[in-house]
């Protein structure tokens, strides 16, 4: 249960970013950057076990979370197959994104262990 909460709370939150993919120019995209990899750090500090899968898990919500969100504001001509067809495209477009969101969350995780340890 805790890994659901902390997958979907930080996917909810990578939302926000990905809504501003259009601005991501120069150090804008560093910062956006920095956003999705201290939200997937986040997944995997709550997550407890499985923190890389956290991680990885978080981006990749939260690139579909986004597109529902683009889907439900689109014009009228788009149907649920184009919705289908333009997620599994951002999917694969994300996962350079979610493979870093992945080492950030085993940080993230790493992080929960030596504070448990102390």
């Amino acid at each position: 249960m805790r890994f659901t909460i902390a997958v979907a709370t930080a996917g909810a939150a990578q939302v926000v970013v990905f809504l501003r993919v259009g601005d991501w120019l120069g150090v804008s995209a560093a910062l956006a950057l920095a956003y999705l990899m201290a939200a997937a750090a986040g997944a995997g500090f709550f997550a407890g076990r499985r923190a890389p899968l956290a991680g990885f898990l978080s981006v990749v919500c939260g690139a579909l979370a986004y597109g529902i969100v683009a889907y439900a504001t689109r014009s009228a001509e788009a149907d649920l197959w184009s919705l289908a067809g333009w997620e599994a495209r951002l999917i694969v477009s994300v996962i350079p994104y979610a493979a870093g969101g992945a080492v950030a969350g085993w940080a993230g995780g790493g992080l929960r262990a030596s504070a448990l340890r102390r």
